[in-house]
C-alpha cells in the first residue's frame, strides 16, 4: 500500500493511491483514474478496493482495514490496527509512539523536519519553488489570527490537533495569499469540523449558524439532496443493500461535509460526476448490469446469464430461477457450464493472491475445480501456470526475460526475478582519464579547471562530485575532489587529507564513521565513502571510483554519465561533450604539446607495450586480465599509459594500479556500510505491468 500526494503548478493537487496491482489517481473531484483509465461512474470495485462518492465534496477509497477521504484539497487517511508498525512516511510511523514519527526511509531518526520532508520527496524530485514565498507586505497577521480563531470557536476550542490547524489556517493566508472570503471560510469550517469530530465533539447543533450560508457558497445541491457538514450517513447508492446503508457512517464519524441524499432518497449512479449531484426516490432508481456495463431504466427486462430473465426494480435486478438445458450451452476454450456456482466476483490470475468470495452466484461458464481464468488468454489454468504481461506483451508460464543484469521468470502470473546487483562504476585517473558508467573511455585536457564528474539530476545538493587538478609542473598533476552529499561537503585533497564540512579527519579508521546519509572509513589502500545507492573509493592520490546501484540508474548526469548535457540532448563529439561540464565555462585550458623526448617515449613504450601484447607469456603479468578488453580499449589504455608514465616511475605505478583495477567486480553500494550479496527472490520489477 502506497499513498502519494503532490502539489503542482497553480497549487493543483494530486493524490495517488496504490494497493496491490491497482493505482487510483485523483487529480481533482472530477478526474479519477484507475490504472490510467478514467472512471466515469461510481461506485467502482476491483479486487479488494472500492471507490465511491461519499458526498458531493468527498471521494472515499475503501479497502480492508483502511479508508481514505479526499475533497481535492485535504486528504484524511484512517487505518486500522492491521497497519500498526507497517507504515512509514510524512504521516508518521503508526506505532503509538510520537517520539519516532520523524523516521527516515533508511530507518534512521532525525529531528530536522526539513531533512525528514525531503527524504520522502517522490522520485527524488526537487521541492517546489512555491514552497518559498515571500511574506506579502499587505499580509495582516493580526487580522488573519482573528479570522481563524473565530472559525475555530464556531466549532470547538480545544485539542492540540485543532490548534495545529489554527496555525495552518493563518499560514494559508500568508503563503497562498488567499482572501478569507465566504468560500474560504466555509472550507476552513469544514476542516475544523472534521478535526473536532475526531476528538469527540457532537457538531451538528453547532452548525445551524452557518450551514445555510455554506450551502449557498458551495455548488448548489441537486434534486433530492441537502447540504450537511456532518451527514448522518454517506451517499446511499440505489444498488446498495440495506445492510450496506448502515455501514456508511464514516461521513458522520469524521464530518465529511457536502451534499447528500435527503430522507427516503437514494444516489443513482447513472449520472455524470461533473454535473450537480442528484438523488431520487427508490422507485426511480436505474439498474447497472455488471456484465455489459450498461444502465437500465426502472421496469426494464433483460436476459441474464444463459437462460434467466431479470427486471429492474428499486435499483437492483430481480431474476427468475429458470434452469438451462445444458446440452444447448457451449462454453469457450476449457470452461464448463454451471447453474448455480458461478460467482459474480470470480477468482482470476490477476486477483487470486488477494481474492475474497463475495458470495453472489449465478449460472454461466466457469473454470473447473482448482483452476482459475487467465484474463490474458481467456482460458482456465492452474494458478501456477498463469501468464504474465510486460509492455502489453503476453508471456506464457515459465517464460524468461532479462532486465538489466537480472533474469526474470513468469510464475503464477508474476515475474520472479533474481536480485543481482547491477551496479555501474565510473573510474577516473586524475581529472584527465575517465571510464564512464557505460564503459566508454574519455580523455579530458582539463588543466586546472574544475569539471562535474557526476551530479544528481535536478537536485545537485543530493549528490555532486567535482574534480580538478593541482598543476605544479608539466607532468605533475594532483587530483583534488569535492563531494556534496545531502548538503554535507567533503574535500579529498592532493595532500591526502579528508575534510568533512570544516572538520579535518587526521586519521581515517577501519570502522565506519557515521554521518546522516553516508559512512566513511578506510579499507586497504582506499578511503571509502558509502551512501544510499552509491559508493566512492579514493586511493589518497589520483584515482577515484564512483559506483552507483540500480536505483540511481539514469538519475545522474556529468562526465561519468556520458549521455547527457546540462541543457539539451546528446552530444556525439566527446571534446564538446566534456567541455559543457566545466564548472566555470570561462576557465581556459592550455593544450599540452606532444612529448618530444624520444628517449622517454621509448622507455615508456617498452613498459606500456605489455597492455597491447596478446601473448600469454609469463613476462606479461596482465595477459589473462587483458583478455577481457577489446582491442580498442587496450589501445586507449596504452595511450593513457604512455601519457601518464611520461618518464616518471611514480606515474607509471599509479597507471598500472588503474589498469589492473579495471576488470575487477566493484564494491556494491548499499543503505548500510556493508556490501550486499547476490540473491534471488520473487519480485515484480518497477516498470513491469
Amino acid at each position: 500500500m502506497r499513498i502519494e500526494a503532490s502539489v503542482r503548478k497553480n497549487f493543483k493537487r494530486q493524490l495517488k493511491f496504490t494497493l496491490g496491482n491497482n493505482t487510483v489517481t485523483l487529480s481533482d473531484m472530477h478526474s479519477i483514474k484507475l490504472n490510467d483509465n478514467e472512471l466515469e461512474q461510481l461506485p467502482f470495485q476491483i479486487d479488494d478496493l472500492t471507490v465511491r462518492q461519499a458526498t458531493s465534496h468527498f471521494i472515499l477509497l475503501e479497502s480492508k482495514d483502511m479508508h481514505i477521504a479526499y475533497d481535492g484539497n485535504a486528504v484524511y487517511i484512517t487505518l486500522e490496527s492491521f497497519y500498526r508498525e507497517r507504515i512509514r512516511g510524512l504521516c508518521g510511523s503508526f506505532d503509538y509512539n510520537q517520539d519516532n514519527d520523524l523516521r527516515l526511509p533508511n530507518g534512521k531518526l532525525t529531528c530536522d523536519t526539513h531533512i525528514f520532508s525531503r527524504a520522502y520527496l517522490i522520485n527524488d524530485t526537487e521541492s517546489s519553488s512555491s514552497a518559498e514565498v515571500d511574506v506579502s507586505e499587505k499580509f495582516d497577521r493580526e487580522e488573519a489570527e482573528k479570522i481563524c480563531h473565530q472559525i475555530r470557536d464556531n466549532v470547538c476550542k480545544s485539542g492540540a490537533y485543532v490548534h495545529g490547524l489554527l496555525l495552518s489556517c493563518i499560514e494559508d493566508q500568508r503563503v497562498i495569499r488567499i482572501t478569507m472570503n465566504n468560500r474560504a471560510s466555509c472550507y476552513w469550517h469544514s476542516i475544523f469540523a472534521h478535526a473536532c469530530a475526531l476528538i469527540g465533539y457532537d457538531l451538528p447543533q453547532k452548525y445551524t449558524k452557518w450551514r445555510d450560508e455554506c450551502q449557498s457558497v458551495f455548488d448548489q445541491c441537486g434534486a433530492g439532496t441537502i447540504y450537511d457538514e456532518c451527514p448522518y450517513s454517506c451517499l446511499n447508492a440505489c444498488s446498495d443493500k440495506d445492510d450496506e446503508h448502515e455501514l456508511n457512517s464514516v461521513c458522520r464519524q469524521q464530518c465529511l461535509g457536502g451534499c447528500v441524499c435527503a430522507k427516503d432518497n437514494y444516489y443513482d449512479t447513472n449520472q455524470s460526476r461533473r454535473d450537480p449531484l442528484r438523488c431520487s426516490k427508490e422507485s426511480e432508481c436505474s439498474c447497472f448490469d455488471e456484465r455489459t456495463k450498461l444502465y437500465h431504466t426502472p421496469g426494464s427486462i433483460i436476459k441474464h446469464g444463459q437462460c434467466s430473465t431479470c427486471i429492474c426494480l428499486r435499483g437492483q435486478f430481480h431474476c427468475n430461477s429458470n434452469k438451462c438445458n445444458k446440452s444447448k450451452i457451449i462454453c469457450p476454450n476449457n470452461l464448463i457450464f454451471t447453474e448455480t456456482s458461478l460467482t459474480s466476483c470470480p477468482k482470476t490470475c490477476s486477483n487470486h493472491l488477494i481474492w475474497k468470495n463475495c458470495h453472489k452466484y449465478r449460472s454461466g461458464c466457469d473454470c473447473p475445480t482448482n483452476m482459475i481464468r487467465d484474463e490474458n488468454t481467456n482460458k482456465c489454468v492452474f494458478p501456477k501456470h498463469c501468464s504474465c504481461k510486460l509492455n502489453h506483451n503476453i508471456f506464457p508460464y515459465g517464460a524468461k526475460i532479462t532486465q538489466d543484469c537480472n533474469e526474470c521468470t513468469c510464475v503464477s502470473g508474476q515475474w520472479s526475478c533474481t536480485e543481482v546487483d547491477c551496479s555501474r562504476t565510473c573510474s577516473i585517473l586524475r581529472n584527465t582519464h575517465y571510464t564512464t558508467f557505460s564503459g566508454q573511455y574519455l580523455r579530458i585536457n582539463s588543466g586546472s579547471c574544475e569539471y562535474t564528474a557526476a551530479r544528481f539530476k535536478h537536485n545537485a545538493k543530493k549528490f555532486t562530485l567535482i574534480l580538478s587538478n593541482n598543476v605544479s609542473t608539466k607532468y605533475d598533476h594532483s587530483l583534488h575532489s569535492h563531494l556534496t552529499i545531502d548538503e554535507t561537503h567533503i574535500s579529498l585533497a592532493s595532500d591526502k587529507s579528508i575534510r568533512v564540512n570544516n572538520t579535518v579527519l587526521t586519521k581515517l579508521p577501519a570502522s565506519p564513521l557515521h554521518y546522516l546519509s553516508f559512512t566513511i572509513y578506510k579499507a586497504g589502500l582506499f578511503a571509502i565513502i558509502n551512501g544510499s545507492h552509491f559508493i566512492v573509493r579514493w586511493d589518497f592520490g589520483n584515482r577515484i571510483y564512483l559506483t552507483i546501484g540500480n536505483k540511481w540508474k539514469r538519475k545522474l548526469d556529468g562526465v561519468c554519465s556520458e549521455r547527457s548535457r546540462p541543457n539539451k540532448g546528446l552530444i556525439k563529439k566527446k571534446e564538446k561533450y566534456t567541455n559543457v561540464w566545466k564548472v566555470n565555462s570561462k576557465c581556459k585550458v592550455e593544450i599540452n604539446k606532444p612529448n618530444d623526448d624520444e628517449e622517454k617515449w621509448k622507455w615508456a613504450h617498452k613498459i606500456c607495450v605489455n597492455i597491447l601484447n596478446d601473448s600469454s607469456s609469463t613476462k606479461n603479468p596482465f595477459s589473462s586480465c587483458l583478455k577481457k578488453f577489446s582491442q580498442e580499449r587496450r589501445k586507449a589504455l596504452y595511450e593513457q599509459c604512455i601519457e601518464e608514465t611520461c618518464g616518471e616511475r611514480q606515474c607509471f605505478v599509479k597507471h598500472l594500479g588503474k589498469t589492473t583495477k579495471q576488470p575487477r567486480s566493484s564494491i556494491r553500494p548499499s543503505n548500510a556500510s556493508e556490501t550486499t550479496e547476490k540473491a534471488s527472490s520473487t519480485k515484480k520489477p518497477s516498470d513491469f505491468t
